[in-house]
């Protein structure tokens, strides 16, 4: 299955969230405007796409450049690169980098966790089985 549509409903909510805060933080300053980056740019499940076209991924991205220039008050036809320099802002294919670096680091985090877990419990287990043979031994010994 594509990720298509889980594209465009990412494409959806960020021209939602964006308008929501470009009207109630219009008049604030750009310090102020910095604050709101995480609730603009929340690709939380970009990492797991896989399958899906380029053009969902372009209109994407430039949802991205559109939505960071309407909050910051750029003009429509601003350097899209000037503009995240001028902001300290990552790009979109950073963003999108970012979020799959980040998912491979913790799935492999919790990877080892759960050998680590899974060894113990082995080892545990291990024990507990020598531990009753040990016993059932010495009970056979001692009746024959």
């Amino acid at each position: 299955m594509l990720n298509v549509s889980d594209i465009n409903r990412e494409i959806k909510m960020l021209f939602t969230r964006t308008n929501i805060l470009c009207r109630r933080f219009k008049q604030c300053s750009l310090a102020v405007k910095r604050l709101f980056r995480t609730f603009r740019v929340c690709f939380y499940d970009a990492a797991l796409w896989t399958d899906f076209t380029i053009g969902a991924f372009n209109r994407l991205a430039s949802c991205y450049s559109k939505c960071i220039k309407c909050f910051f008050g750029y003009p429509k036809d601003s350097s899209v690169t000037n503009m995240l320099f001028e902001l300290g802002l990552l790009s979109f294919n950073t963003v999108i980098h970012n979020s799959k670096v980040g998912f491979a680091n913790r799935m492999s985090a919790h990877d080892k966790c759960c050998r680590e877990m899974f060894s113990t419990v082995y080892l545990v287990v291990v024990i507990c089985i020598s531990v009753c043979l040990s016993v059932c031994m010495r009970s056979f010994i001692f009746f024959v």
